[in-house]
């Protein structure tokens, strides 16, 4: 079992190919009952598939830092609200964000804080992107217009990613209007936001591409002053447990 220092967002990613790659079994396996009646409502079976892969990574990756097998985790959400992990599961005030889009999934994990994660899949048309941009705060439209036109695509997944992340942080979900708080990407960070967020610098974001063609966002509050780190890796579709760790600092 590996220790979590509490200053540290620990994300794990599962690129989605071939469905013959994966062991779908052993990840259905370690589902709840629960979790297997909400991946079987999912229309597209992909999309179901994703669903599974996600819930057994999140539960490997719980036990991998916890004395709990990853069956024997279990989840609340009241009223819509992001679920938690059961009181009184595991000793430790383990926090976890979990994300799917096509091809991948990932879950982060931290210690107390609030955590985010978003991840998307860039290489999809976006139909709607000028659509989505109306509803964004003014300083990310200026950022958006005054882009190359090749770069402006990548540029919208990067504030589309991050801005999911913190809503998902929050706990509001799109229910905080778009325009309502603000991001920028270099640096990566929060410009402004409903002030019972706190100040807008304690909230630290982490922006990668763990694939050529997927973007991913991860956030959280922490104090000022204190470092944060975060680690990201990909894991193995057999065991999911990471291969190597990347895109820290």
């Amino acid at each position: 079992m590996e220790a979590l220092a509490t200053n540290v967002v620990e994300t794990w990613y599962l690129p989605i190919g071939d469905s013959s790659e994966h062991p779908w079994a052993e990840y259905d396996s370690l589902l709840s009952r629960e979790e297997r009646d909400r991946a079987a409502c999912f229309s597209r079976s992909r999309d179901g598939l994703h669903y599974i892969a996600a819930h057994a990574l999140l539960r490997v990756m719980l036990s991998s830092f916890a004395e709990l097998p990853p069956t024997a985790w279990r989840f609340l959400s009241e009223n819509g609200a992001r679920p938690e992990i059961e009181p009184g599961l595991s000793m430790l005030p383990l926090r976890f964000s979990l994300s799917h889009t096509d091809r991948l999934v990932a879950a982060s994990l931290t210690l107390c804080r609030t955590i985010g994660l978003d991840v998307e899949a860039v290489d999809r048309p976006v139909p709607d992107m000028e659509q989505v941009i109306r509803y964004f705060a003014v300083v990310e439209k200026s950022l958006l217009d005054h882009c190359a036109p090749e770069q402006r695509h990548r540029a919208f997944f990067q504030i589309w990613t991050m801005k999911e992340a913190f809503v998902k942080a929050t706990g509001l979900g799109l229910s905080l209007p778009l325009d309502q708080f603000a991001v920028t990407v270099h640096p990566s960070r929060l410009l402004f936001a409903p002030a019972e967020w706190g100040p807008p610098h304690s909230w630290r974001f982490h922006l990668l591409k763990p694939s050529p063609v997927h973007q991913m966002a991860a956030v959280t509050w922490a104090a000022i002053g204190t470092h944060m780190e975060f680690r990201a890796c990909e894991v193995s579709a057999h065991t999911l447990m990471p291969q190597t760790h990347a895109g820290s600092r």
